[in-house]
């Protein structure tokens, strides 16, 4: 199983990044790469396939000079025999500060010799995340529960968003009871928003929300 995508990845030459949602992973990754990030087939092209034209000119432009560090993304619905082996030999020996990845929807759209000089990763598809309707009011186990049952499976980003939807819930259903006391547990969001950007699981994190708005 392909480990889960991180930047740690851009330690090595090569990697295959697994998903079934380019746009949104193209955000993550540029999001965490330092350099530049370019697209093979270019995206003006409109392909579903890297052709063999298309290696050339990406072997061409991997070659060019320069300081700044290059990732070349390659997605191809399907990546044929004949352009796997062609990929080979620029995977083999990369030019220098020069980074490849392969996307693709499933590791079998890849043979083995390709597979077997790059690493692997992962990003799941993003989810989407519904507004809130807690009544904080009301606040209760039940609740509590199947709120952490629903953003236990959230990445870093999604659990942000999560939080921002939570805290706007916090504010419409208490703002107007005891003032003081809840610009006090607005503070609690802060520290949860510093805790998800240090990779805490979100599942703790929201667990410690929850455990401090309902301390007496």
């Amino acid at each position: 199983m392909a480990k889960a995508f991180s930047s740690d990845i851009f330690s090595s030459n090569g990697f295959v990044l697994v998903s079934n949602d380019f746009e949104y992973a193209m955000g993550v990754v540029k999001e965490s790469f330092t350099g530049s990030v370019f697209v093979f087939p270019k995206p003006f092209k409109e392909q579903k396939d890297l052709l063999t034209e298309d290696v050339e000119e990406l072997m061409e432009s991997a070659y060019l000079t320069g300081e700044e560090q290059r990732l070349f993304v390659i997605k191809s619905e399907n990546y044929s025999t004949v352009v796997q082996n062609k990929l080979l030999k620029l995977l083999e020996e990369p030019p220098h500060g020069v980074k490849f990845c392969l996307f693709v929807a499933s590791k079998a759209a890849l043979l083995p010799t390709v597979r077997s000089r790059l690493s692997e990763c992962e990003i799941k598809t993003k989810k989407i995340v519904q507004d809130i309707s807690i009544d904080f009011s009301k606040l209760n186990a039940g609740i509590v529960f199947d709120t952490l049952k629903s953003c236990e499976s959230l990445n870093k980003e999604e659990a942000k968003a999560y939080l921002y939807m939570l805290l706007d819930a916090y504010k419409r259903t208490t703002q107007k009871k005891e003032p003081y006391k809840n610009s006090q547990k607005l503070e609690i969001f802060d520290a949860a928003f510093k805790l998800l950007s240090l990779n805490t699981p979100p599942r703790v994190v929201f667990g410690a929300v929850f455990a401090k708005l309902t301390a007496k």
